[in-house]
């Protein structure tokens, strides 16, 4: 039975392609064969034995096999290279048949092989009638003989063929012949006074007048004839406007082209021209496979969904009862299982659904005790067995994610970056969409928190002294160690900013942490050997009232207070230090090395010198300190009511006595970060940071594994004019950035695929926010499952999250409070892209009714177009012949649909093919526009617009609402990176030795930093010519960093204003193309000429002779010169010269760049100086682009016209065309170059509108 349906589904797939838009014999196939085949296989002559005239004889053998497109020989003989002397028509007896013309000719056979009855052909490949054109192509041509056997034979004939150009063998006939577009490159070169070369004899005035004139005139006639003759191709959706269209389509966001074969680049470098997209068996089986997948993901077969649904919380010790340590084998870094908890709650729907549970009880023959194999059959049991975390340091609000660190060049995949955190489950869908939410919130900034010498304060706001001795053990009981608890209590009189310091009594070797209130936490890791008497720890915003501090530590606590500082204002005048400035953007102050630093204190008057020449401090000036009783087994606990006004405060401690402690100071919040400090001799306090505190009663919390070496705790508040508080408040701004991957485990670490969504995180701490990602599990690299394996390891599934870093501090860290993953989860039953296909309708129970109901809302939006309602009742009769074989109303719906999906409508643009010699219709004009400047199918507004029939007379507003809206970014990348060919990116491998910083991170900048300018040109209506040179570059926080730029805080690409010296802006300075156009090793002034003339100035260059040998890289000699003493050396062959005369000067500018497009050492051999033919001499890229805007600029706007219009109407254009891209760059001309109107113009212009 299932090989009788797919018989049928092929069968009527086959329908679809005849009943809609079959070919016509007479107008598309007898053509082609007339012009190109019947002179030698007709009714007079049968070359080979072989006639084609007539339906007898063209069925004969296996010449045409109706319907079997692969058995019939003439495909494969019209298919042959251009070379093979079995190609027909052979070589020299006319031009091949065009992909289009052979693309025609299988689709007819295809469809069967019609031919009228009684038709014969007629050999039309050089009637009678044109025996006096002939002789008059012959009268015309004798007069340029001599010239061209003169200048030009010499140098392109049949043994030399110099620019890999032969004249001799070119068609006479310049206006029907098959080399028009070669004499028309003739021209071109004669106009330019390229040819005959310099050292070669000149044409005179009456050769050269002779010669232009005669081509001129000639060719202007053979663009006329072929006006008539330019066909337009069948466009086949390519991979890209496939899966945009599906998804646009069904509602269903999801990689269908995953599995298709790689779309051809056309010679301009497109991926859109109708003569490469071909389409194969294969490729046609694959369309209808993905088409059945797709309508499975839009109309689920499920009555009611399966949901599987957990959650998992984090806290330090959330979890206390539960203790087991579980291992993950080599390099696992499980959190502790008492730091999470699993759970299932219910999905939260208001239709039916089927709640599958995780399975808690596991039972493996083999698994991993550390580094080692435990063999021998064991019983897990436990949902955390079934989902567990890897990576992370959990406290008591989540667990901490730290930025990620770069990714490295060639470990896409592996254990990805550090500063990664995964969720390994066990058991898990294998398809459909899933729901993953994060409850996440920023963690503290720690900026501040670096190495300082600032003195102790005076005058500050309260200090903690005399702490309380009372003995006191941190509540996580699950470490081996017990950490040991300072705590007192703080009434903070006003809410502001605070910077926190402590009085230490000795040196410190470990983790501080300190909590005051809600606001702050921090693990500070102090290195042994130092002396530090005090230590400003934090500044923190804090609130009139009571809080709470605590302080910890690994060994017996050795704190004497806590002072509490307003900082001072930015006047100065409370600072002690000589000298201070702000640092640019920081606004952190810079203390000079050595300047003198006086304080006076209750411990008495101290004066010494700056050992770190950075910090972000002030002084404290004693607002407050708090005493610390001497803590009894490493705990300080104390409560006090901190009086001062609403601000921000400074808080520090001051040590006491050396020590080897690590110390954790916490104000009513949990540790968050390791920072590593190093005290030096003579530094006598450690600050913190900025916490933020209002009024009231505030607990102080210091905790360590070790003993406690705080004397005091300082809180001090900032000025809400200081520069600390600007700082803060720019800080406050900061936030981070959550990606989720998922992927699975190998023996080298992991397989994975990150989700397209990125997720900025602003929330606050003490208010996490829930943020959700929605996907389809199937587009990732799962496990491949077996149940059979019991490794404790196998078939495991890794969900795991980045923080991707935005900006050069990598500063912010975020907290994970807990992680929902929910599998088929829909926000309606039946899900919105069911609906969107079995619309709402009275006659649902009326089958056959409904059916026709479907069909007229689907049809139409499949084929992007009106359906006849002939064309509605023949689907209908097969849809009637499905379901009468299927019995099942919504399966024989989605097959339908499934083949309607591989249908040529569908996978076809909706354009007529044949001559351009009528204008598109309205539907047409709405596919072609949709697909040039979205890439997927039209919307309704240009539906309605093309059913009104009022598209074409408002293109310019919708033209405008297009390019705003932003499925123009498709138009922008897909254009942007194949006319300047980005991709070539991939194809270039950096050497280690000549990267500079370059790593995975900065290409994947690289990939988007070209289409981003050009979209930025886009989006504001700019000048092309900004392309070339602007005042500005388009450029994310890496790429800022990599070049040296001023910063930009953001993922996003954005204009950054850059300076001459930056040499930067427009597209040719792009790092990405400059190193796609390197060697890998070097820079590369021949590439990135060759780009430049080809893609930049419409003057590609010609191919290079065969077997000339290169310049040996290896030669120590060669290495002494530079590249464009090299290069000299190169064009001094006889063989190479022609060539780089047209390389080299658009290539040296480029040498002060290195292979990643960075600025070269001033120390390093650099050459970038040439001269052009015309005369004009230029030194480096800025005056290159100077010349390219003041001499060039024709030339640049020619060839942006020319790529862009081949983009837009998916073929090649020719010299054919000529008067209409001259008629384009008119228009922008006038428009100072402006990219809207040069859109405008091409979409106006007969080579858009007419087919």
């Amino acid at each position: 039975m299932r090989i009788k349906y797919i018989t049928l589904s092929s069968a009527l797939l086959l329908s679809f392609g005849v009943s809609a838009k079959p070919i016509d014999f007479s107008k598309q196939i007898k053509p082609i064969l007339e012009k190109s085949c019947i002179s030698c296989h007709g009714p007079e002559k049968d070359k080979g034995k072989l006639r084609l005239h007539t339906h007898k004889f063209m069925m004969e053998g296996d010449v045409v096999e109706p319907s079997k497109v692969e058995d019939s020989w003439l495909v494969d003989l019209i298919s042959l290279e251009h070379n093979d002397d079995d190609l027909m028509p052979p070589p020299g007896k006319g031009d091949p048949l065009s992909k289009s013309e052979i693309s025609l000719i299988k689709t007819w056979i295809a469809e069967g092989a019609k031919w009228p009855k009684g038709l014969e052909l007629e050999d039309k490949s050089e009637t009678r009638a044109d025996i006096a054109k002939m002789e008059a192509k012959k009268e015309t041509f004798k007069h340029l003989v001599p010239i061209i056997n003169k200048y030009c034979i010499e140098c392109h004939n049949e043994d030399k063929q110099k620019g890999d150009f032969r004249i001799d063998d070119m068609d006479q006939d310049l206006v029907y012949g098959v080399h028009a577009q070669r004499w028309y490159e003739v021209l071109d070169i004669i106009n330019l006074g390229e040819m005959p070369p310099k050292k070669a004899d000149q044409l005179n005035d009456n050769e050269r007048n002779t010669l232009i004139e005669t081509l001129t005139a000639e060719l202007q006639k053979a663009k006329e004839v072929r006006k008539g003759q330019i066909s337009t191709v069948m466009r086949r959706l390519n991979n890209d406007q496939y899966n945009n269209t599906l998804r646009d389509l069904l509602g269903v966001d999801f990689n269908f082209s995953r599995d298709l074969p790689e779309d051809a680049f056309s010679p301009e470098g497109f991926k859109n021209n109708g003569e490469t997209l071909d389409v194969s068996a294969l490729q046609m089986e694959y369309y209808l496979k993905i088409a059945r997948e797709a309508m499975d993901k839009a109309v689920p077969a499920a009555t009611k969904p399966e949901i599987m649904k957990f959650k998992i919380d984090f806290g330090e010790n959330i979890n206390p009862k539960h203790k087991e340590k579980l291992t993950m084998g080599p390099m696992g870094r499980l959190v502790p299982t008492q730091n999470y908890k699993v759970t299932e709650p219910s999905p939260l729907h208001d239709y039916e659904f089927t709640h599958r549970k995780l399975k808690d009880e596991y039972v493996y023959h083999e698994g991993y005790k550390g580094n080692s194999t435990v063999k021998g059959a064991v019983t897990f049991k436990g949902l955390h067995h079934a989902v567990y975390p890897d990576h992370g340091k959990v406290v008591r609000e989540g667990l901490i994610l730290n930025p990620r660190g770069d990714l490295q060049l060639g470990k896409a995949g592996g254990r990805g970056p550090s500063g990664h955190m995964r969720l390994v489950v066990r058991d898990f869908p294998r398809q459909g969409p899933v729901t993953i939410r994060v409850k996440a919130s920023m963690g503290p900034n720690s900026t501040f928190l670096k190495n300082t010498n600032l003195a102790p304060v005076k005058n500050a706001e309260q200090v903690i002294d005399k702490l309380k001795q009372k003995p006191s053990y941190a509540p996580n009981t699950n470490l081996e160690k017990p950490e040991f608890i300072i705590e007192e209590s703080v009434n903070v009189k006003a809410d502001g900013l605070y910077q926190v310091d402590a009085k230490l009594l000795s040196e410190v070797d470990g983790p501080i942490n300190l909590r005051i209130g809600e606001t702050l936490l921090q693990n500070i890791k102090v290195k042994k050997g130092a002396q530090q008497l005090i230590v400003p720890l934090a500044l923190t915003k804090l609130k009139k009232g009571k809080v709470k501090i605590q302080l910890t530590a690994k060994k017996k606590p050795q704190f004497t207070y806590f002072i509490l500082t307003a900082l001072a204002s930015k006047d100065g005048k409370q600072r002690e230090f000589s000298k201070a400035t702000r640092k640019t953007k920081a606004l952190a102050i810079e203390y000079k090395q050595n300047a003198v630093a006086k304080y006076n204190s209750k411990l008495g008057k101290f004066t010494g010198k700056v050992i770190t020449a950075k910090t972000n401090y002030v002084r404290p000036i004693n607002e407050g300190e708090y005493e610390m009783p001497k803590p009894i087994h490493h705990t300080i606990n104390h409560g006090f009511d901190f009086k001062g006004e609403l601000g921000v405060y400074q808080l520090d401690l001051v040590l006491s006595e050396k020590n080897q402690a690590g110390l954790n100071v916490h104000i009513n919040t949990a540790a968050v970060k390791n920072l590593n400090y190093n005290f030096k001799e003579g530094q006598h306090q450690y600050s913190a940071g900025l916490i933020e505190l209002n009024p009231g009663q505030k607990h102080l919390h210091i905790y360590s594994r070790a003993e406690i070496p705080v004397q005091k705790v300082i809180i001090t508040k900032v000025s809400d004019e200081h520069n600390l508080a600007q700082y803060k408040e720019y800080n406050d701004n900061q936030y981070a950035y959550l990606r989720p991957f998922i992927g699975n485990r190998r023996d080298d670490g992991q397989e994975f695929r990150p989700l397209k969504e990125i997720k900025k995180i602003s929330a606050p701490l003490h208010a996490p926010e829930t943020y959700e990602f929605t996907t389809y599990i199937e587009d990732y690299p799962l496990p491949a499952y077996d149940p059979k394996n019991k490794n404790y390891l196998a078939n495991l599934l890794h969900i795991g999250f980045w923080n991707t870093p935005w900006n050069t501090k990598r500063n912010t860290d975020l907290i994970i409070h807990s992680i929902e993953f929910e599998s088929n989860s829909f926000p309606t039953w039946p899900s919105p892209s069911h609906k969107n296909i079995f619309v709402d309708s009275a006659n649902s129970t009326n089958q056959s009714a409904y059916a026709k109901e479907i069909l007229a809302n689907f049809l139409p939006k499949a084929y992007r177009r009106h359906v006849s309602e002939e064309e509605l009742t023949r689907h209908h009769g097969f849809w009637k012949i499905i379901y009468n074989n299927k019995k099942d109303f919504k399966a024989s719906i989605k097959e339908l649909c499934a083949i309607v999906l591989s249908s040529p409508q569908f996978l076809y643009i909706n354009e007529p093919e044949g001559t351009r010699t009528k204008q598109l219709t309205e539907f047409e004009l709405a596919s072609r526009l949709s697909y040039f400047l979205w890439n997927t199918m039209p919307d309704e507004e240009l539906f309605d617009a093309a059913a009104n029939g009022t598209l074409r007379k408002n293109m310019k507003q919708h033209l405008k609402r297009m390019i705003a809206d932003p499925r123009s970014f498709n138009f922008s990348k897909n254009f942007a990176s194949q006319w300047l060919d980005v991709e070539r990116l991939e194809r270039v491998v950096v050497d280690k030795k000549y990267s500079n910083g370059y790593n995975q991170d900065i290409k994947n900048s690289f990939k988007l930093e070209t289409y981003s300018f050009f979209h930025h040109v886009l989006q504001n209506d700019e000048s092309v010519m900004k392309l070339v040179d602007s005042e500005y570059a388009v450029v994310d926080w890496r790429l800022a960093d990599f070049y040296g730029l001023p910063p930009v805080n953001s993922l996003d690409f954005s204009a950054t204003a850059v300076q001459v010296q930056h040499q930067r802006g427009g597209i040719i300075t792009n790092g990405g193309l400059l190193t796609a156009l390197s060697t890998g090793k070097h820079s590369s002034p021949i590439k990135r000429g060759v780009w430049l003339a080809k893609k930049i100035v419409d003057s590609p260059p010609p191919k290079p002779p065969p077997n000339v040998p290169a310049l040996d890289e290896e030669d120590p000699e060669l290495a002494k010169l530079t590249i464009k003493e090299q290069l000299k050396l190169h064009r001094d062959k006889a063989a190479c010269r022609d060539c780089h005369m047209k390389i080299d000067p658009w290539g040296l500018p480029f040498e002060h760049y290195d292979t990643t497009g960075r600025i070269k050492k001033p120390s390093e051999k650099i050459s970038a100086d040439t001269t052009f033919p015309d005369g004009t001499e230029v030194n480096g890229l800025n005056e290159l682009k100077a010349y390219l805007l003041k001499d060039k600029k024709e030339l640049v706007s020619r060839s942006l016209i020319k790529y862009l219009s081949t983009y837009a109407i998916g073929r090649s254009t020719s010299f054919a065309d000529e008067d209409e891209i001259k008629a384009i760059m008119k228009d922008a001309e006038a428009s100072d170059y402006h990219l809207h109107a040069i859109i405008e113009s091409i979409v106006n212009s007969d080579l858009f509108l007419k087919f």
